[in-house]
């Protein structure tokens, strides 16, 4: 029950900072418009793998914990004695549905399990987003400030002072 309270947590979190979101993508498109040297693109492509790494690893660790909770909690069976019988039967990954349908019957705790199964899901690829969300924009921020940092070592070379109001805009811009 908690991960599908976190998970409505974070979906509402995710539309509540929707135009942030669309204007860290469209800044993000900007930068690489903006990047106009090859080794200005490699240093934010390096990045980019990075952050898109990482966004993967924690959808492959989050999906499979999921996965692996889900079919270890449908595939076991418990006993249940009921007046004078024992019944065997599945749990199900969230048993308060059992209050509410009989899952004891052998359709019923397949279409309830799936629908659960189908949910969690989804709730989970939320939770999902928003991290892979956190590490590409982690990883773009920080190959901006290399970008910059790339900058400042050219200005020390070449002693131009207009390149340094270029670079100071753009170090404002990447912590923005």
């Amino acid at each position: 029950m908690s991960h599908c309270l976190m998970g409505g947590i974070n979906y509402c979190s995710l539309l509540h900072h929707n135009d942030r979101i669309q204007k860290s993508v469209k800044h993000m498109e900007t930068d690489w418009r903006m990047a106009k040297k090859e080794h200005d693109r490699e240093v934010m492509l390096r990045n980019a793998r990075v952050g898109r790494v990482i966004a993967g690893v924690c959808a492959l660790i989050m999906q499979g914990g999921i996965l692996c909770y889900i079919l270890a909690r449908g595939m076991s069976r418990i006993v249940v004695i009921v007046g004078n019988e024992t019944i065997t039967t599945g749990r199900l990954p969230c048993p308060s549905f059992n209050k509410i349908v009989d899952t004891r019957i052998s359709p019923i705790y397949e279409v309830v399990l799936a629908l659960q199964c189908l949910s969690i899901i989804v709730v989970n690829n939320v939770t999902i987003s928003a991290c892979g969300l956190a590490a590409v924009f982690a990883m773009h921020g920080s190959g901006q400030l290399d970008v910059t940092i790339l900058r400042l070592e050219e200005l020390v070379d070449e002693k131009q002072e207009l390149r340094l109001a270029n670079i100071v805009k753009h170090h404002l811009r990447a912590l923005k």
